[in-house]
């Protein structure tokens, strides 16, 4: 087994170091666009796209969305006080509270109520995370 994860790791691309420096930029920027992104490293939208799905597998705005996700579950479960729908949505980097209820649905299936009362944030599992200097969850 070990033989065959050499074998594919030797063939495996090299680290795109942009998409690393692209990711800690989402990460570090909840209410950060795409275009900033784009922006930022000089280069087109369509080639941040590209690259992006290269290095991850899913596009920058995915993966902005999962991030948001993540810090949503991680907000929520940071204390017992209740705290609004609404505030939590803004704190975690959603445009309201409409947006954030769209996706919750999409991400785990059920309304905010519901997933938020017992999911757990999984950005501690994330170096790339940790390395942007985020408490994680």
């Amino acid at each position: 087994m070990e033989a065959a994860l050499l074998d594919v790791l030797a063939d495996a691309d090299p680290i795109d170091q942009g998409m690393t420096a692209a990711i800690e930029w989402l990460a570090g920027r909840p209410h950060g666009r795409i275009e900033g992104l784009s922006q930022w490293m000089g280069i087109s939208s369509r080639q941040l796209q590209r690259r992006f799905v290269s290095a991850v597998g899913y596009g920058p705005k995915t993966f902005h969305s999962i991030l948001r996700f993540q810090r949503l579950l991680s907000l929520s479960g940071r204390t017992s006080a209740p705290r609004g729908l609404a505030r939590v949505s803004a704190e975690a980097g959603y445009a309201d509270q409409a947006h954030m209820t769209r996706e919750v649905q999409r991400f785990s299936g059920a309304p905010p109520t519901v997933t938020l009362s017992f999911a757990r944030c999984a950005l501690g599992l994330s170096d790339l995370v940790k390395n942007a200097g985020h408490a994680g969850c």
